[in-house]
Order: C-alpha cells, then sequence, then structure tokens
C-alpha cells in the first residue's frame, strides 16, 4: 500500500505537494523573449515619432536653440552699444 493512499484514508488530509525542481532555462528565455519584445517595441516607437516628426515638417531642430549664434558672444558693453535705448 502506497504511504499517500495511507495516509488520505486514515485521516482524510490531502498528501503534501513535493517541491518541484524550478525550470531556470526556461525561465531565462521567457525573460529573453520579454525583453526583446521590449526592446523591438521601444524602436517601433521611436521610428513611428520620428516619422510624424517629419511629416509636421520638424527636422530635429529643438525650437529654444533655434537663432544661437555659434561662437564668441558679444559681451554686455559691446551689447548695450549698439542698442541704444
Amino acid at each position: 500500500m502506497p504511504a499517500n493512499l495511507h495516509l488520505e484514508s486514515t485521516t482524510g488530509a490531502e498528501p503534501p505537494d513535493l517541491a518541484r525542481k524550478p525550470n531556470y532555462d526556461f525561465e531565462k528565455r521567457r525573460k529573453e523573449i520579454d525583453r526583446k519584445a521590449k526592446k523591438d517595441a521601444k524602436r517601433e516607437e521611436r521610428l513611428q515619432r520620428k516619422k510624424e516628426n517629419a511629416e509636421n515638417g520638424v527636422e530635429g531642430v529643438d525650437p529654444d536653440l533655434e537663432g544661437i549664434v555659434l561662437g564668441p558672444q558679444p559681451t554686455a558693453e559691446e551689447d548695450a552699444g549698439e542698442n541704444p535705448a
């Protein structure tokens, strides 16, 4: 007579579940698949935004930086002399 059957028939209790060995390879593969899916989704979102910006005429120029002159800037004295108030 198996031990589980005897325990069940005498006490009415269910036999304890045995510990299961985790499948680390499956879990690792699942994480890799999820990571790749998230990476692909982000790439698609970036391409979509880039496409929408191109359609709207935005060419990657930040409006806050538009019109800024590179190089040495005029000093406050030079700037005040050009624009008398």
